[in-house]
């Protein structure tokens, strides 16, 4: 099952929701109109904020496959080298394109002669229909405080949060990369605790979303951990190294009883579509398909997403791609010549661990 889904592409950057974010939808759509304009317009000053930390990764020569709208707000999928400095550039662009922002619409608010909302009563006010988010102060007001929120809850030296990020490429400027993560980790565990309980007996700011949210923070960081210490796993093999060979092609005319008597083989799942040409349709995987018809064509079958990658890319550098999609098709010099899935991905790194440890 899908997860998540294109909206749009930006830059070569797929913006995908995941089904989290259109529950959070269906949970503001009875609050009324204006509530469902303020999340969006909030959403939106998300993306904004992950488009500009993806585009300064980039900038900088490093992949971004995708930006994912959920629940709990947006996570670029930036594949940093362990670069501390690249980092620190690609983490900071972040709060401090939601603190310019917040400086932009204070401005206006002078410029325009309008009015400063306090938060309280802005939001308590677009909830109730009292305010209208098409009334300038409003929208300034807006666009000035959950800036300022966001910039500054980003910035909490909390990882894997942006601050936590700039804490972490400080660190590995002087230490190892992998304990720069872990103390980093433990840190902003440790904040992240506090913001938690604090958010259980609602004080100051803080409500159960936020501690909802710190224990979802908490979950991504040990994640995080956990990646890192992939990546060192890995160290310099190659896709080429780990891709599984043996790909096999299905002519997009072939019926499923002509697969299953001159195709199939027992105990293989994926399949290449192509045509009379040889230009792939697409890749289907048996273990998806719950029925089938035997006189329907093989090209009616359910595709499944995939990424084309070189072999010649280290597969550290790709490991955020590798872990999060189902399928990446390998190439040497324009060839197809084999695949990756996560599963792949898990049994190869065993096997590297293995021969490291020279067993």
């Amino acid at each position: 099952m899908r997860w998540s889904y294109r909206i749009l592409k930006v830059y070569g950057i797929s913006i995908e929701v995941h089904l989290s974010f259109l529950l959070l939808i269906l949970m503001v759509l009875p609050m009324g109109l204006q509530a469902l304009m303020l999340y969006l317009l909030i959403f939106t000053i998300v993306l904004a904020h992950e488009l500009i930390h993806s585009l300064t990764a980039i900038a900088h020569g490093v992949r971004v496959p995708k930006i994912t709208l959920m629940l709990f707000g947006g996570v670029a999928s930036i594949e940093l080298l362990d670069d501390p400095l690249l980092e620190l550039k690609v983490s900071i662009v972040g709060p401090l394109f939601n603190f310019m922002l917040a400086g932009i619409g204070f401005a206006l608010i002078i410029g325009l002669n309008s009015n400063l909302l306090g938060f309280d009563s802005l939001v308590e006010g677009i909830m109730s229909g009292a305010y209208l988010m098409s009334e300038t102060s409003v929208i300034l007001s807006t666009l000035v405080w959950f800036n300022l929120l966001l910039g500054g809850f980003n910035i909490l030296p909390a990882f894997p949060m942006d601050g936590g990020r700039v804490f972490r490429s400080v660190l590995a400027l002087w230490i190892d990369y992998a304990e720069a993560t872990r103390i980093s980790t433990v840190v902003g565990n440790f904040i992240l605790i506090l913001i938690g309980v604090m958010g259980l007996f609602n004080i100051w700011i803080f409500t159960f979303w936020t501690t909802i949210i710190s224990l979802f923070l908490m979950f991504a960081s040990g994640n995080e951990l956990k990646y890192v210490n992939f990546k060192r796993l890995v160290g310099d093999a190659r896709l080429r190294d780990i891709a599984v060979e043996g790909l096999i092609y299905v002519n997009d005319s072939l019926t499923w009883r002509d697969f299953f008597q001159t195709v199939y083989r027992r105990g293989h799942s994926l399949y290449l579509v192509v045509d009379s040409g040889g230009v792939l349709k697409g890749v289907f995987n048996l273990a998806d398909l719950e029925s089938m018809d035997l006189n329907q064509r093989v090209s009616g079958a359910p595709m499944m997403q995939y990424s084309v990658l070189s072999g010649g890319l280290g597969v550290a550098g790709t490991l955020k791609s590798l872990l999060t999609e189902r399928l990446i098709l390998v190439t040497e010099d324009s060839r197809l010549i084999g695949y990756v899935t996560p599963e792949i991905l898990a049994s190869s790194a065993a096997y590297l661990s293995i021969a490291k440890r020279g067993f």
